[in-house]
């Protein structure tokens, strides 16, 4: 099975399939897509172990159900989902390694985040 990733504006798609070209164009006519919304479509042979891992990592960010996208495989551009993205354009294949490399990266981030909030909360509490 061969990988794929569809990336439009806001949103990612990951798949598998044995024809990804028949399977592009039935994503993109079903969804109401034009070839003008899609920014990247990446193709990854023999790839296909990818997808469930990934599926897994970028759970939070799932688009929710509609008549088009059982909501499975279409994610919000943002957090771990947008640091992927990020190394896939930069000519990184989708591997174990990058998942853990992102994971870190992301929990790098979110530290960062933590220990800003927690600097502005005990500034707050020194006027209160």
């Amino acid at each position: 099975m061969d990988f794929y990733i569809i990336e439009l504006k806001d949103r990612l798609k990951i798949g598998v399939s044995n024809d990804i070209e028949n399977r592009i164009t039935a994503i993109l006519s079903i969804g109401g897509y034009t070839d003008d919304d899609i920014l990247n479509l990446f193709k990854f042979p023999d790839s296909g172990i990818m997808e469930a891992p990934l599926k897994r990592l970028f759970r939070p960010s799932l688009v929710k159900k509609s008549k088009y996208n059982r909501g499975e495989e279409w994610f919000y551009k943002k957090a771990l989902v947008e640091l992927f993205i990020n190394e896939i354009k930069e000519g990184i294949k989708p591997s174990i390694e990058l998942i853990e490399k992102i994971q870190h990266k992301y929990a790098n981030i979110e530290n960062g985040y933590k220990q800003q909030a927690v600097f502005i909360f005990e500034k707050i509490k020194k006027f209160m």
